[in-house]
């Protein structure tokens, strides 16, 4: 089923009304376009298959530029929702809802000879670019967590995870390590730790197994991430942030793992209680 030009209309003229009527957009014009796209494709206005309309219609309808709208649909591409195809009959085709990577977290803290890890479908993951480690300001969110002071630079271990034989990437991993415990263990700091990595050196250092706790979240990419997935700057990132604690409650490190919102997901398994049936 192809839309018709029709369906396109509507979404002009009521972009055009909500402007008269004066609603402040607050978000560049490129990203509005994109949005009213976005919204036409998700509830099927526009199925897989269908074209969108030719840019000199949406230039008309949406009231804005040639690259205005260029833009907004780079940003459709970016996220694969839409395709470019040349030649006869070409022009900018709305794609094949992506398969999303269902991630899933046990709840469950596991460990082999590499070190710790906390889904099994991540446990053959390698890091596909050279790990850094350095020192530098944490976000002010983690730096309350640490208990540093807004600015301070603390030891920052930096991998990009992904797969040992494509070399996809899958995750980008950042480690914020707080002073107290680098002055104590300077090992942490260094780029090799040996047998097991940070969390085997500091049980090792602190004689106790660490307690760790994990919070589901969703940002923004960094300029980095972008980069990485080739993703619009609009594109949700999933923020996996795991603590870990020393038994006398001092945080020892706060992980932040991000991966890209439209290519996983992150599955439980829900577990009965062991209340009376009804």
């Amino acid at each position: 089923m192809h839309a018709g030009p029709g369906c396109a209309i509507v979404l002009g003229l009521w972009f055009r009304r909500r402007r008269e009527a004066g609603v402040v957009v607050k978000k560049p014009t490129y990203e509005v376009i994109a949005a009213e796209l976005r919204d036409s494709i998700v509830d099927g206005t526009y199925q897989p298959g269908d074209m969108l309309p030719p840019l000199s219609q949406l230039t008309h309808q949406f009231d804005a530029s040639k690259e205005t709208v260029q833009r907004a649909v780079r940003e459709l591409i970016a996220e694969g929702l839409v395709e470019t195809r040349r030649g006869v009959g070409g022009g900018t085709v709305v794609t094949a809802a992506p398969v999303r990577e269902v991630i899933v977290r046990e709840r469950k803290i596991f460990r082999d000879e590499r070190g710790y890890f906390f889904d099994l479908a991540a446990q053959s993951w390698v890091a596909v670019r050279d790990p850094l480690v350095r020192t530098a300001p944490a976000p002010a969110d983690i730096a309350v967590l640490l208990g540093t002071a807004p600015g301070q630079p603390v030891v920052i271990r930096d991998r990009v995870m992904g797969d040992p034989d494509t070399r996809q990437v899958h995750h980008v991993s950042l480690s914020y390590l707080p002073p107290w415990l680098v002055d104590e263990l300077p090992v942490i700091a260094e780029a090799e730790t040996g047998p097991g990595g940070i969390l085997y050196r500091m049980e090792e250092h602190l004689q106790a197994q660490l307690e760790m706790d994990e919070r589901i979240g969703a940002r923004q990419p960094s300029a980095r991430e972008r980069e990485l997935w080739a993703l619009p700057p609009s594109a949700p990132m999933l923020r996996l942030r795991r603590i870990a604690r020393s038994p006398d409650g001092r945080i020892c490190e706060v992980n932040e793992t991000a991966l890209p919102g439209h290519l996983y997901e992150i599955g439980y398994a829900l577990e009965r209680t062991d209340t009376p049936d009804r």
